[in-house]
């Protein structure tokens, strides 16, 4: 959304106290291309543009131009807050530097400049609420895509040996957990739940480029450790630069004989496992992170369980297992705590562990933020 273009204030000033400020000010000639004013930066002081004009952007779009005779750099200058924007000269300038003290002598002897200043600051303050409010709505469109991109998990509901929970708890709009299951077969299921290093929405590219790979490397190939191996390379080459993976997949199958889980781990923690209120941890990495072409002539290898009926395996992220309490190192969850708190839950829960699981860890947070997404799957044997 465009700044509106201050009122010219300039112009509503008498003479006598045009001359006074500008004895107060302090004039500048900047070439051009200069920056004036940094967004972001503290605001003290604001400024008059005598000669010259100037271009207004945002984040690196050019949104507005100020001329001759306006105001700018009222809202962080009067307020003392944060610059909004950057303003920069298109060509040889000359302006005015005026303080607060000023410009609030100035209002309290013209009582037109006084009303033309609240209308400009009324009119910058609702310019910058629209974009607020624009970028809210790219953010909860965002947030419904990959809303989209979560476990459907009537995948399971058909299947006699399993059953599947999942929570998906991102820090901000955007998030770079992954978790998906995809049915094979009869009572053969893939799991994976990842993470992409770094916030914002570059991560939702790359766990967007991750999901659509894995799913077309399924034709390929369905095992574990084969998959890690393809999906490397696959986001090398098409996913966001210097932006890897962390994942962990599991194969799950169950028959008459045997009902097992083979599972394979990029760069993080391998699952964990409850049964008869205990709970095994697989720590061990199979392999590094994916997207650095690593893994082209790496052998992950695997790890497979047995599973009995009752028995409970979680794939997480380490938005979990790092939840802190504090700044010190001895403030970190950590995996062993985590699974003690599994532990728990899964015995006092029967349904809704996971969200039992996640009151847990805020609990254990005592209020300290959350420093990263947290995203569990939680399967159940029966």
């Amino acid at each position: 959304m465009p700044v509106p273009a201050t009122v010219h204030l300039y112009d509503l000033l008498d003479e006598p106290l045009r001359q006074w400020l500008e004895q107060a000010g302090r004039r500048h000639r900047f070439p051009a291309g200069h920056t004036i004013l940094e967004e972001g930066e503290k605001g003290h002081n604001m400024y008059f543009l005598l000669a010259g004009e100037c271009e207004v952007d945002i984040q690196g779009e050019v949104v507005n131009r100020i001329r001759s005779g306006e105001l700018f750099g009222e809202l962080g200058g009067l307020g003392e807050g944060r610059r909004t924007s950057t303003v920069r000269s298109s060509g040889p300038v000359e302006v005015l530097e005026i303080s607060r003290q000023s410009i609030l002598h100035v209002m309290e002897q013209s009582p037109a400049a006084a009303s033309a200043l609240l209308k400009s600051l009324a009119t910058t303050a609702r310019a910058i609420s629209g974009r607020e409010a624009d970028v809210r709505r790219e953010h909860r469109a965002l947030r419904d895509v990959e809303r989209e991109l979560l476990p459907d998990t009537a995948v399971m509901v058909d299947s006699r040996r399993f059953s599947m929970e999942y929570r998906w708890q991102p820090l901000t709009w955007a998030s770079g957990d992954y978790c998906d299951v995809i049915r094979l077969g009869a009572e053969r299921y893939l799991l994976c739940i990842g993470d992409v290093v770094g916030h914002g929405a570059q991560t939702s590219v790359s766990m967007a480029t991750l999901r659509s790979g894995l799913r077309t490397l399924l034709s390929v190939d369905t095992r574990p450790a084969g998959l890690l191996s393809r999906l490397d390379r696959h986001l090398l080459r098409n996913g966001p630069r210097n932006m890897p993976v962390t994942l962990v997949i599991a194969l799950i199958e169950g028959s008459r004989d045997a009902t097992v889980a083979c599972f394979s781990t990029a760069g993080c923690h391998g699952p964990l496992l409850y049964r008869d209120g205990a709970v095994a941890s697989f720590g061990k990495t199979h392999g590094p992170l994916l997207g650095y072409g690593f893994g082209e002539d790496y052998d992950y290898g695997e790890t497979c369980i047995p599973l009995r009926t009752a028995d409970r395996l979680m794939l997480f992220t380490d938005g979990l297992s790092e939840a802190r309490k504090g700044p010190a190192r001895d403030d970190m969850l950590t995996v062993p705590g985590l699974a003690r708190l599994l532990g728990k839950v899964c015995a006092n829960c029967k349904e809704g562990a996971l969200e039992h699981l996640f009151l847990a860890i805020d609990g254990f947070r005592l209020g300290y933020d959350a420093g990263d997404d947290a995203t569990a799957m939680l399967v159940t044997v029966h």
